[in-house]
Parts: structure tokens; C-alpha cells; sequence
């Protein structure tokens, strides 16, 4: 009788210690070598005529090879569900050699979901934060499309005052050296001729569009600037430069009126429409804003009500994802590669942290659906891998072949399921 034993190596990882009997062994063996007798070809015999001690001589080595091949997958399934283990990942397999006559002992360490209690799920108190659209966020709306479509007039009668676009010279300094001696991609930031900043809040450099209010064409300011310590160019951040500014022209903004002009070319035939339209946008996105609002708080919920433990290998999947995303988002926000990978240790433990707090989550909906009996049917999968082809913009068939064989539809089918055990946790929830 095969025989299991079981080692708890650490929270959800185990070693299994499996014992083949030495009678399976030696009636896997023969069975093998009697395919080699019947089929090997040995100098000075026919065919499947060579005796089977010359066989078993001559093919030792690979006989050996394949009656482990055979042995440990089918004992190892044997192994796992006669002790009821679900492995999420095999991490190591340590087989040493058969010997003749005795138990062939392999051991498998493998990663196992957490066991834990299920919170509760039903009846979850969530706040309601949906702010009313008002007239007054309308009409900033309204106001942002004309800014659209503003243009831009000289003037030089008046000092420049807020969201002007101001033609300016600059050069700056930090610690008495040039910007790009920080970062080569700081070099723009230090020294221009001929820029054009607004005159506010949303100036690329922070600060400079505001310190230029009240000046004139023509007049020289120092102004003092404190990079933010998560500014885009990470060697600049929670530094502090000295610019000197040079203004060499105003330009105001000229809104369009709302007339029929400006009408036609949004594409409404009234004023009233397009408040209406700009009311409806507002509220959708609201509406949007609120319903994320509230899975996170729920998800929180969860998280805070539930001890567990992550499988260490699948944090360290989703981790290497996650930094991906993190890396990739630094690199669109300016950062260089350089300082990047000069942070790749607190990125990484970042990426940790967001991975372990998804496999968490993962664990925790996924016993949920369990109890909720939730499953993902073959017209839900497809109908979200038709919305993956629109957002990708692939073919949808094409893009099911691929997922099909990269053998990925099992986890499009856990995100359905995991989607659809979340919105039944939200319908259950008490909103107050």
C-alpha cells in the first residue's frame, strides 16, 4: 500500500513524502521491460527474440528512466487526492534512483490554498458618497469645453493674470549646478527660450505658472522652486531649484460664446441640450466613481475581516506582473529607466504588497463563490472575451485561439466567476 506522509513546510506549502510499494514498482518495471524485449533491436537476435537478462542489461538505464516517469505522476495523483490536497503550484521534485527489490520514495513540495474561516459577506454596511451634480459643476463643464476651443490674443496693456499663456525665457540651478547634471531628461526643465507656460496651477513646472501672475512683458523675477517628492523626474523630486524668468509675451484666453456658432460645432441644437447632455455625462460618471468607491471599501471589508495566509508562489506571480504595471506607469509619467532600476527595490516590495493583497482576495471571493455557488457559464466566458477583443481591438475568434493555447481560458472563466461573486456581494450590501 502506497504510503504518504506530509511535511508542513510553512504557511500553504507542504512536502509530501510519497512511498511507491516495492511490488508496484517491480510490476511497473516489468511491464517496461517486456515493451523493450518485444521491441528492441539487440545485435545477434531477432527482434523481440534477445533473452530478457540481455535486454534488461542493455536498456537498464532507460527502463529505470521510464518506470520513474510512469511512477511519479500516477502516484502523485494517487498521493493528492487520497489526502484531499488542491496544489496551486509544484515547486520542487526530488526522485532519486529505483533500487531493485525496495519502495521507490519520491518527495513533492507543493503550494496549497489557505485554509481559513469565510467572512461574513451578507448585509455589508457601505457609506453612500455620491455627490450631487450641481448647476455650478455644469457650468465648469460647459466651461472646460469652451476652453476647447479658446483661442489666444496678444496683449501688453495689463499685467498677466490667470490661465494667460505667457512666452517666457528661463534658466535654473539646484545646488549651484545646471538641472541636467540630476537627470539628462531635466534638461528641458532648466533652460528654454521661446516656452509658452499658463499662468497658474497647471504649469509643467510647479509653481513657475503661478509665480508669473502680475508680471509684465518684459520683467525679470527670480522664483523659487520645490519639486514635489513624487515629481515625474524622480531625481528631481523634494529638490529645490532657482529659476530666473524672463517674460516676453502675453496672450489672453478668448472663450467662445455659447451662441449657435459654438452650438453647431459641439454637435446640440440648444444651450439647454447641451447642459443636459454635460448634466448626463456628469452623473454617469458620478455614478461610476461611487459604485468603484464602494467595491473597494467592500473589498477592505473583507480584507479586515478575514485571517489567511497567501501562497508564497503565487504572490510571487502576481508580484512580477505588478511590477511590470508599476515600472511601465513610471515610464509614462517621464522617469528614465536608470532610475527605474535605481528603485527597483522599493518597487518590488511595492509590487509585493499589491500582489499579496490580490491573492488574498482571490482566495477570499473564490470560497465565496464556493458557498454562493457561483460559476461562470461557456456564453458568459465568451461574452467577455468579446469585450477584451473590443478593448484590445483584435478579433474576437482570433483572440479566443490564443487564449486556447496558452491555456488561459481557465483563468477568463475565474475572472467571470470573480466578477460575478463580487456583484452579488454589492447587491447584498446595505448602503446607508
Amino acid at each position: 500500500m502506497m504510503k504518504v506522509d506530509i511535511e508542513e513546510l510553512e504557511p500553504c506549502r507542504k512536502k509530501l513524502r510519497i512511498e511507491v510499494p516495492a511490488e508496484d514498482v517491480e510490476k511497473e518495471r516489468r511491464e517496461i521491460e517486456d515493451l523493450y524485449a518485444a521491441q528492441a533491436s539487440v545485435p545477434g537476435f531477432r527482434k523481440g527474440k534477445a533473452p530478457r537478462d540481455l535486454v534488461r542489461r542493455k536498456f537498464a538505464d532507460k527502463i529505470a528512466e521510464q518506470t520513474r516517469e510512469t511512477l511519479v505522476p500516477e502516484y502523485y495523483r494517487k498521493a493528492i487526492k487520497e489526502q484531499g490536497i488542491d496544489p496551486v503550484a509544484v515547486l520542487n521534485l526530488d526522485e532519486p534512483q529505483l533500487e531493485e527489490g525496495a519502495p521507490f520514495v519520491f518527495e513533492v513540495t507543493v503550494d496549497v490554498p489557505p485554509e481559513f474561516e469565510v467572512p461574513e459577506y451578507e448585509g455589508l454596511e457601505l457609506k453612500d458618497e455620491q455627490e450631487e451634480v450641481t448647476d455650478d459643476r455644469v457650468n465648469e463643464t460647459v466651461d472646460q469645453l469652451r476652453r476647447r476651443f479658446a483661442t489666444y490674443e496678444e496683449v501688453s496693456d495689463r499685467p498677466i493674470q490667470q490661465d494667460d499663456i505667457i512666452e517666457v525665457n528661463y534658466s535654473a540651478q539646484c545646488d549651484g549646478q545646471p538641472l541636467e547634471t540630476f537627470a539628462q531628461e531635466a534638461k528641458a526643465l532648466g533652460q528654454a527660450e521661446g516656452q509658452w507656460i499658463q499662468a497658474g496651477e497647471d504649469s509643467f513646472i510647479p509653481g513657475l505658472g503661478e509665480a508669473l501672475i502680475g508680471m509684465n512683458a518684459g520683467d525679470t523675477k527670480q522664483v523659487e522652486v520645490t519639486f514635489p517628492e513624487d515629481f515625474t523626474i524622480q531625481a528631481l523630486g523634494g529638490r529645490t531649484a532657482q529659476y530666473e524668468v524672463t517674460v516676453s509675451g502675453i496672450r489672453e484666453q478668448q472663450m467662445p460664446e455659447v451662441d449657435q456658432d459654438f452650438l453647431q460645432r459641439i454637435g446640440v441644437n440648444t444651450e439647454e441640450e447641451l447642459r443636459g447632455e454635460m448634466r448626463n455625462r456628469l452623473e454617469e460618471n458620478e455614478q461610476q466613481r461611487e459604485h468603484s468607491r464602494r467595491e473597494t471599501a467592500l473589498l477592505e471589508k473583507l480584507l479586515e475581516a478575514t485571517e489567511l495566509d497567501a501562497p508564497k508562489s503565487q504572490v510571487d506571480e502576481e508580484a512580477r506582473e505588478a511590477l511590470y504595471d508599476l515600472s511601465r506607469e513610471r515610464l509614462s509619467r517621464g522617469e528614465s529607466r536608470e532610475d527605474i532600476n535605481a528603485d527597483r527595490e522599493n518597487i518590488w516590495g511595492e509590487a509585493r504588497g499589491i500582489a499579496e493583497r490580490r491573492v488574498k482576495l482571490r482566495h477570499i471571493i473564490s470560497a465565496i463563490a464556493d458557498r454562493e455557488e457561483i460559476e461562470a457559464s461557456d456564453r458568459e466566458v465568451q461574452e467577455h472575451i468579446a469585450e477584451m477583443a473590443v478593448r484590445q481591438r483584435q478579433d474576437a475568434a482570433e483572440l479566443r485561439k490564443r487564449l486556447e493555447k496558452e491555456e488561459r481560458l481557465d483563468q477568463v472563466r475565474d475572472d467571470v466567476r470573480f466578477r460575478k461573486t463580487i456583484d452579488r456581494i454589492m447587491e447584498k450590501a446595505q448602503v446607508a
